[in-house]
This record gives structure tokens, sequence and C-alpha cells, in this order.
């Protein structure tokens, strides 16, 4: 059997020989639109945009699953973690993202002992979720809320999304579990993989639920520093 290191190991070798051939189709593909686009005319540059566009959704992939391989074989960097300022950080590339258009409030977090880069990667997955599943020419609107006793908190992020109902959903934290068709909603198939990763990494839990009034609430629970820390 192997080690954690040695899956590791293996998957960014991997990982970096997928990513470079990947690399020079994009290049070529994005020559062939400059140079020769007026021999194409109009059905070879649809094609060459659908080759550079589904590069670029397995890059995605490769790249989602080497960060999924890595929270499943490292060991978390325990420091003190202001998930305050997690939030601030990853509110400000959700902005960038999806734009001025979202929503999102957020009540005063807590500082735990976590990994600083896994922390980051847990609520920007959390976040762009909310923001990707909403229903066509629906604004996402996010409320992040915190319910804290002296040893735990439990951060509610909910939202007003399309949920997660159907087949499958009790599955949606397993790795490339779809509920929905990828020209419906992108992304990798792995964002709530790599959450539940990092929960199961710092000893967290996390789960979900849907709301009455439509859309999710996704649930971490996790221990508060105590003043001896």
């Amino acid at each position: 059997m192997k080690t954690k290191n040695q899956i590791s190991d293996l998957s960014k070798k991997v990982g970096h020989d997928l990513k470079s051939p990947l690399r020079k189709i994009r290049q070529f593909a994005e020559l062939m639109m400059l140079e020769y686009s007026d021999v194409l005319g109009g059905d070879g540059e649809i094609y060459l945009d659908a080759l550079t566009e589904s590069t670029e959704e397995v890059s995605d992939l490769v790249e989602n699953l080497l960060i999924y391989v890595k929270c499943l074989t490292e060991t978390p960097d325990i420091t003190k973690v202001s998930l305050e300022e997690v939030i601030e950080v990853v509110s400000a590339q959700i902005y960038l993202k999806f734009g001025q258009s979202v929503t999102l409030e957020d009540q005063r977090l807590p500082t735990v002992k976590a990994d600083q880069n896994m922390s980051l990667l847990l609520f920007t997955h959390l976040l762009e979720n909310a923001c990707r599943f909403v229903a066509l020419d629906t604004s996402p609107n996010i409320l992040i809320k915190l319910d804290e006793t002296n040893e735990s908190a439990v951060i509610y992020i909910i939202d007003n999304g399309i949920g997660i109902t159907g087949e499958g959903a009790d599955k949606v934290f397993d790795p490339l579990m779809r509920l929905h068709s990828k020209s419906d909603f992108k992304g990798s198939g792995l964002g709530l993989a790599i959450c539940k990763a990092i929960c199961e990494a710092h000893g967290w839990d996390i789960g979900f639920s849907n709301n009455a009034q439509g859309g999710t609430t996704f649930k971490v629970s996790l221990p508060v520093m105590q003043p001896s820390d």
C-alpha cells in the first residue's frame, strides 16, 4: 500500500505531465486563431473556441484534483487563524469574480487553530458555490452566521441558490459528483469534496440542509480557541 507521501508525489508528477500538454494545446489554438482566423472562417473559429474552452476545463479539473489530493495527504500547518480575516480576503475575490451584484453579509467570526491556506480554500469553495448555483437572472445573496459557545462554533453559510435535491444529493461531498449538467453550471465537481477533505483534516464537521424558503445552508462545526491556547 502506498503511503500518503508517495500518493502526493505521484499526483504532482501526473499533474505536471498533464498540465504541460494542455498548456501547449491552448497556446497553439490561440496562435491558430491569431494567424489563420481569416482562413478558418466562422465555423473554424467556433471549433477553436470550443477547443480552448475544453482545454481550460480539463486544466481546472487537474488543478483541483491536485488540491484535493494535497488536502487528503498533507498534514495541516496549524496556526492561529482569524476567520474574520479569511472571509475578508475571500469576499474580495468573490466580488472580483462574480461582480458587485453579489450580496454578502457576515457576522463576527472567531479566531481558530487551523491551516491558513486550507481555511482560505474552504471558504472560497463554499462562497463560490453559493454564487455559482443560482437560478438564471438571480443575484447571489449570501449570509454568514455564527452560533458560538465557550467550546465550539458553528458557522452557517446561507444562500438563495437552487438547493441540493434529487438523486445523488446525499453524495454531494463525493469527488466528481455532479447533480447538474456542466452546460448549466460550470465547475470541476471537486469543490465540495475539497471542503470535506479540509474539514476532515482538521477534525471539523461539515454538512448541509435545504432552506424552507429556497437555497442551501452549509454548516461547519469546529472548536474555538481557549484562553490557554
